[in-house]
């Protein structure tokens, strides 16, 4: 998952989505801290874990494309943000999403709260 963006890779079910994502927003200061611990090579500090007790579910309402693969992001607490994806699509997964009018088809996944795209499979690549 990346701190920034909140794109996800990979299978997860939608409630460790939902917990991840919530644990994401409270800690995001110390993520983005041990992010640059760990660009230098330094020890990373550790983070607190969800508690039982502070659990909302933070996901994603609606998105808006607003061109030049920036997107803005409504979440369930009310706020808005605006995400510049453009140096985000690195390696083949993300390949398709290139394409301006592929990455225009984002939407919203309303069981998992997050977004995605109708993208085609690219495995296995086409001759």
């Amino acid at each position: 998952m990346e701190i920034d963006s909140g794109l996800v890779t990979g299978s997860f079910s939608k409630r460790a989505l939902r917990i991840l994502f919530e644990w994401m927003e409270l800690h995001r200061e110390e993520l983005e801290r041990n992010w640059a611990h760990a660009r230098a090579r330094e020890p990373l500090k550790p983070i607190e874990p969800l508690s039982r007790g502070n659990l909302m579910f933070l996901h994603i309402n609606a998105v808006t494309y607003l061109g030049e693969y920036t997107l803005r992001l409504e979440f369930s607490d009310g706020s808005i943000r605006e995400v510049d994806l453009s140096t985000e699509l690195h390696g083949e997964v993300f390949e398709p999403l290139r394409d301006p009018a592929a990455f225009a088809q984002v939407r919203v996944n309303s069981e998992t709260g997050t977004i995605e795209w109708p993208t085609k499979p690219i495995w296995p690549p086409s001759s």
